[in-house]
C-alpha cells in the first residue's frame, strides 16, 4: 500500500459502497432486551461495580437456560462487512441503529503505525493507573487514555491519568489519525445519527475537561480519537471474563479494532467476540472494526493459546455514561461538532 494513494483511495469507496450483510439474530427480543434498565417491564442488568465476572457468568447463563435456543452465529471476519439491527423501540433516534456492525477497515499502514507508537508506550515502562477489574489476566490490565466521566468518582470530565503520558498522548494521536479513516467514514455512512453523537462528545471532550493542564498547547487534537469515542482501553490481551461495560454510553457504539502481527491459532475459536444475547460470534483478526453496543449486551472474549500472548493489541474506544447527558447541559443546541472545531481554533488564536 505505501506509496499508493490512489489504491488506496479506491479501496476506501469499495469499502464505503459495499452494504453489510444483515444478520437477524437467532434469539428472541426477549432475550437481546433483557438487560434494558430504562425499560420499566424489563428486569435491571445483574451487575454493579461490586460483582465481578464470575458472578455475572453465572447470573446471565441463568437468563439463557430459560429460552432453547439453536447454535449460535458464527461470523467470519471474511464474510465482514455485516450488522445485526437493534430491535429496541429507540434504536436509530436516542440509541445506535445497530446492536453490532462490523468491517475489515484498518490497512496493513493503519496496522503498523499503531504497532510503532504502542511499542514506545510498553518500552517506556509505563504501568496502567486503573485498579484490575478481573475480566483480564493480571498482566494483560489495559491502559485507559482519555476523557473520562465515571459517575461514582466525578461531576464533571477529566483527563485520565494514562492519558497524561506523553507516550500514550502520542498513541493516541496516531489512533485518531487511523480511525478517522475509513471506520469513521464508515460509520457515517451507515448510521449517520449516531456518528454525529459520537464526533459531538470527541470533538467537545477537550474543551470541557483538564486537558489543558496537561497536554502540550495545539496537541489537544489528539482527543478527538477519530471521533469514535472519548477514551480508549489498549491492552494485548482482553476482557475474558463475562461482563457488562456499564460505564459506557447507551446513546454511542463501543468500537473494538484489532491491530497486531497476526498467525494465532483461532480453530477452536480463540480471540473470538461472544455475545450470548444475542447467540451470535465474532472473529476479531487484525483489521476489524467492530462496532457494538458494550452497555447493553453481555459479552466476552475467548482466551487464545499460551503461546499466541502478544500477537494482537486490541483498542476499544468508548464515550463514558454520561457525557452526552453533561454536554446538552454545557453546549448550545443544535451545535455541530465543526462550529465547536472552528471556534476552539479562533480561541487558540487570540
Amino acid at each position: 500500500m505505501p506509496g499508493q494513494p490512489g489504491r488506496m483511495k479506491r479501496r476506501q469507496r469499495e469499502w464505503l459502497a459495499r452494504k453489510p450483510r444483515i444478520i437477524v439474530s437467532s434469539a428472541p427480543n426477549e432475550l437481546a432486551h433483557y438487560y434494558d434498565k430504562r425499560a420499566v417491564p424489563h428486569n435491571p442488568r445483574p451487575v454493579n461495580k461490586k460483582k465481578k465476572p464470575r458472578r455475572i457468568e453465572k447470573k446471565v447463563k441463568e437468563v439463557l437456560a430459560r429460552f432453547d435456543l439453536p447454535p449460535p452465529t458464527l461470523v467470519e471476519s471474511k464474510d465482514f462487512p455485516v450488522a445485526i439491527p437493534c430491535t429496541l423501540p429507540d434504536a436509530g433516534k436516542t440509541r445506535p441503529e445497530f446492536w453490532v456492525i462490523a468491517f475489515r477497515a484498518n490497512t496493513e499502514g493503519d496496522n503498523r503505525q499503531v504497532l510503532e507508537a504502542w511499542k514506545v508506550v510498553k518500552d517506556s515502562g509505563i504501568k496502567p493507573a486503573c485498579r484490575p477489574s478481573g475480566r483480564s489476566k493480571a498482566e494483560d490490565d489495559p491502559f485507559h487514555p482519555g476523557i473520562w466521566l465515571p459517575s461514582t468518582q466525578h461531576d464533571i470530565p477529566f483527563l485520565s491519568v494514562d492519558g497524561r503520558h506523553a507516550e500514550l498522548q502520542a498513541f493516541m494521536k496516531v489512533f485518531d489519525k487511523v480511525a478517522k479513516g475509513a471506520p469513521s467514514k464508515l460509520l457515517r455512512v451507515h448510521d449517520l445519527n449516531t456518528q454525529k453523537r459520537m464526533g459531538l462528545a470527541s470533538f467537545a471532550s477537550p474543551y470541557l475537561a483538564n486537558t489543558m493542564d496537561h497536554v502540550p498547547t495545539g496537541d489537544h487534537w489528539t482527543m478527538r480519537l477519530g471521533k469514535l469515542g472519548a477514551a480508549l482501553a489498549v491492552n494485548e490481551g482482553q476482557s475474558e471474563g463475562w461482563h457488562f461495560d456499564r460505564n459506557d454510553d447507551d446513546s454511542t457504539y463501543s468500537v473494538v479494532s484489532v491491530f497486531g502481527e497476526g498467525g494465532w491459532d483461532s480453530t477452536e475459536r480463540q480471540g473470538w467476540l461472544v455475545i450470548p444475547q444475542l447467540n451470535v460470534e465474532f472473529e476479531l483478526s487484525v483489521g476489524t472494526v467492530l462496532f457494538f453496543q458494550a452497555s447493553h449486551l453481555a459479552h466476552y472474549v475467548r482466551p487464545p493459546n499460551k503461546d499466541d500472548k502478544g500477537k494482537r493489541l486490541v483498542v476499544t474506544s468508548f464515550t463514558c455514561a454520561g457525557m452526552s447527558e453533561y454536554y446538552d447541559k454545557h453546549l448550545p443546541p443544535d451545535l455541530e461538532p465543526g462550529e465547536i472545531f472552528e471556534r476552539a481554533k479562533d480561541e487558540e488564536s487570540e
